[in-house]
């Protein structure tokens, strides 16, 4: 048998943007491979009518930078010599631009080898907001609301209640989105597209603190926000026309926490 790269086959990574990565190329000669070492890196051409764009190369012991050098700036072999069994491609910073399907084609004649390797590089979500509107009268109706104004898509939101009193049962569910012993409400009460969480009829039950992870393929942050069960307030007849009770409406809005943790743990930042 002659030259083999012997990475895995063609797969895609996804990155966060600002991170580093390697593309693997390791490969293995044979007996039967004579000819000079060659290594190309090239970005695949989504045209199959147009050229792949090579923009790294390492011949007769020396590399090479091909092309745009913004574009090349950061990429290198990720091994100090490439001729030792690692034509693996190291990317310092990620950027968007960098998004892309890489070809590392090695070759020493008669035997050549390719293999391919998509990268997509994502914007991890910022610190998202949420804020409840509703009142916060036993009996009434709330949502809770969490939106981050950044961040690639898709973006899933989850909310948890931060206790350990359990929720009404038809509010509840336990499926894999609930960790740490947290509660997490049954798919028709929120939406992981939209970061609302809706209650029809507000109890003292669903009283608590609450935390909402957005997350997507790298990244995810956090924030809280404190839900009150308020009695109604009972007034005068006469005061307010025929009603009995003050009915509230409000908004209010929750610091948000940067969390670290790809499940937001406990505890702000």
């Amino acid at each position: 048998s002659f030259l083999k790269v012997t990475s895995l086959g063609w797969k895609t990574i996804q990155k966060a943007e600002g991170e580093s990565v390697i593309l693997g190329c390791s490969y293995s000669l044979s007996p039967l491979d004579t000819g000079d070492l060659d290594i190309e890196w090239s970005v695949v051409s989504p045209d199959s009518t147009k050229k792949d764009r090579m923009f790294l190369s390492y011949t007769s012991g020396i590399k090479y930078h091909h092309g745009d050098p913004a574009f090349a700036e950061g990429l290198s072999f990720a091994a100090g010599d490439p001729s030792d069994g690692d034509a693996s491609l190291s990317i310092a910073r990620l950027t968007p631009a960098h998004s892309a399907t890489y070809q590392c084609k090695v070759k020493k004649s008669p035997g050549v080898d390719t293999r391919k390797t998509s990268l997509v590089v994502m914007a991890k979500p910022s610190v998202p907001k949420c804020w409840l509107e509703g009142g916060e009268l036993v009996g009434g109706a709330v949502s809770l609301h969490c939106m981050a104004a950044e961040g690639s898509t898709p973006l899933e939101y989850k909310w948890k209640r931060e206790s350990k009193d359990l929720m009404p049962a038809a509010a509840t569910q336990s499926n894999s989105l609930c960790q740490f012993n947290k509660v997490c409400f049954a798919r028709d009460f929120s939406d992981s597209v939209t970061g609302e969480l809706k209650i029809s009829h507000h109890s003292q039950s669903f009283a608590g603190v609450y935390l909402c992870e957005v997350n997507n393929a790298v990244g995810a942050e956090c924030c809280r926000i404190n839900l009150k069960a308020n009695k109604r307030e009972r007034i005068h007849p006469h005061t307010e026309g025929h009603s009995l009770y003050k009915n509230h409406y409000s908004v209010r809005f929750s610091i948000s926490s940067s969390l670290v943790s790809p499940l937001c743990a406990t505890s702000s930042s």
